[in-house]
């Protein structure tokens, strides 16, 4: 799914650092994909031009600069020889040495693997490589990246192809701790990194030790979902007017996990009334680590899975975006096009923002004690007859 998908699943990075668009392009072509089809290569990974695969003239190409992002794409071709296919003809190809050389019992270890690696190479060559493509957005105005998928071979994938392409940069998953540092009031900043439960700035530690970011979020919106109006302000910047208000609620889904020795996961799916089930299953000591969240604000609509542990987002979708068949200009409706996608997914992440942090300033208030148990209270009562 790419990122002008209707639906689309999203990983944040924030980058430090400053390059300016020429050098990043500069970087980008220097570390461009390089085909692997007339070769015995298993694999290849570099950056290609976003919507076209086989492009990689990023300084050439003014389809990379769109307004203040920079777009393009992770390419990743890999082939395979299965290995009982590779066992067949290794076998005749030991026979046939030991026929040329009748003295030998059996294939000395150096021929061996010589044979080995010509007979796989042969092969390699009349395999077709695989590709597969994720698309990249870089935002230059606030230095987030944003990746089309949630795939941890691709994210990790891509960890290291930006680092060797840009060395000079760093760049850092988006992670619960680290969004939250950036959507609360400054007043609360103290407040906020004083129950950091990490010992240390490491992205792992500092996912792994404070859970209980995604954990009482969700377990809070749930709360609000069945006994409040659901409806909350726009207190963040971003494309939509803040103050503005909308709704926010889960629906249809919801993942519960009971960390003892061997991790338990329980689903609920379908409608809203069938969440009571969760309140047995949270008196029980699970907790919350995904959930489909839906936000309505006038006409538009969006909804997506949280997945509450790193602060990813699955199956992502936007309003609609429709583009012009009888444009006199494609290429510049396209450009429109993908600026309005931009606007419609980053519409999202700003309510997501905003209700996160409406949630931290009561997570940090004082009254947290009395909201925390009047919320315990609730998830205790028995279930209606």
């Amino acid at each position: 799914m790419g990122i002008m998908s209707n639906t689309t699943s999203l990983t944040q990075f924030v980058v430090n650092g400053e390059l300016t668009i020429d050098e990043i392009l500069s970087c980008l072509e220097k570390f461009s994909f390089q085909p692997i089809d007339n070769s015995s290569e298993e694999s290849s990974l570099g950056w290609a031009v976003l919507d076209d695969k086989d492009n990689t003239g990023f300084v050439a190409s003014g389809d990379c600069c769109r307004d203040h992002y920079i777009v393009f794409t992770m390419r990743s071709d890999t082939r395979k020889v299965p290995a009982a296919v590779l066992r067949s003809h290794l076998n005749r190809a030991y026979a046939d040495f030991l026929a040329e050389n009748p003295n030998l019992n059996r294939v000395p270890k150096e021929d061996k693997e010589a044979i080995r690696d010509a007979v796989k190479a042969e092969l390699l060559r009349k395999v077709i490589p695989t590709p597969r493509v994720v698309d990249v957005v870089w935002d230059t105005s606030t230095g987030i990246i944003t990746l089309a998928t949630l795939s941890g071979k691709a994210v990790e994938a891509f960890g290291f192809l930006f680092s060797r392409t840009f060395p000079t940069l760093r760049h850092t998953l988006f992670y619960p701790f680290l969004r939250a540092k950036s959507v609360v009031s400054k007043p609360l900043a103290g407040s906020l990194d004083q129950i950091n439960q990490a010992n240390s700035e490491n992205v792992v530690d500092q996912i792994l030790q404070n859970t209980w970011i995604g954990e009482d979020f969700l377990r809070w919106l749930l709360y609000h979902t069945m006994e409040s109006s659901s409806e909350y302000e726009v207190v963040q910047e971003g494309h939509q007017l803040q103050g503005a208000r909308f709704v926010a609620f889960i629906d249809k889904r919801l993942t519960l996990v009971s960390n003892c020795e061997q991790t338990q996961k329980l689903a609920v799916t379908g409608p809203q009334d069938r969440f009571s089930e969760v309140k047995a299953a949270l008196q029980e000591g699970k907790t919350i680590s995904d959930a489909t969240i839906f936000f309505e604000l006038d006409e538009l609509n969006w909804n997506f899975t949280l997945r509450g542990t790193e602060f990813v987002f699955a199956s992502f979708k936007a309003p609609k975006v429709k583009i012009d068949r009888e444009a006199v200009d494609q290429g510049l409706e396209a450009q429109g096009m993908f600026l309005e996608k931009m606007m419609l997914l980053e519409s999202g992440l700003q309510l997501f923002d905003s209700i996160l942090a409406t949630f931290l300033a009561q997570r940090l208030s004082e009254d947290w004690p009395g909201i925390d148990k009047q919320i315990d209270d609730w998830f205790r009562e028995p279930k209606a007859a």
